[in-house]
């Protein structure tokens, strides 16, 4: 399965008479973006007009880029649990399967407080061989590594 696979398996949510841009085409920029270091959606618009050229290569892209807004609202409606099986679907096909060295680490966000207490804690798996990041799950304050993995 290819980056466009992927894109393509996204279901799209929105109702026909309202789409200008295909979820595909904002699956697959919103993608490349993050993966080239897009940390917003400005980010990822900004990278598409960039890259417009090649994109078109791929999509027929009628109405150009999408704006950071309809990337926003894009996956601000779509279910998390949809895109992260697909998304796992996707790394496993592209994953080295010989490989068997996966790095599990917990962390808390900095920055991510309510009060004085931390409300975010992470822990995420990384697949050596092909530097990707395999999962990450949130846990509770007082949980570790090891009754995260399980998840």
């Amino acid at each position: 399965m290819n980056i466009l696979d992927f894109a393509n398996s996204i279901p799209d949510f929105r109702q026909d008479f309202k789409v200008q841009h295909q979820a595909c085409d904002i699956v697959f920029i919103t993608v490349a973006a993050v993966i080239c270091g897009a940390q917003d959606w400005e980010d990822i618009e900004y990278f598409g007009h960039c890259k417009e050229d090649f994109f078109r290569q791929y999509h027929l892209l009628p109405n150009g880029i999408p704006s950071h807004d309809t990337f926003n609202r894009f996956f601000a409606n779509l279910n998390p649990k949809v895109l992260e099986s697909e998304f796992r679907s996707w790394v496993k096909t592209i994953c080295n399967q010989d490989s068997n060295l996966v790095s599990i680490d917990g962390k808390t966000i900095r920055g991510a407080k309510v009060g004085s207490k931390s409300v975010f804690h992470m822990v995420s798996a990384f697949c050596h061989a092909n530097g990707v990041s395999l999962a990450q799950v949130r846990t509770e304050e007082k949980s570790n590594e090891i009754t995260a993995i399980p998840k």
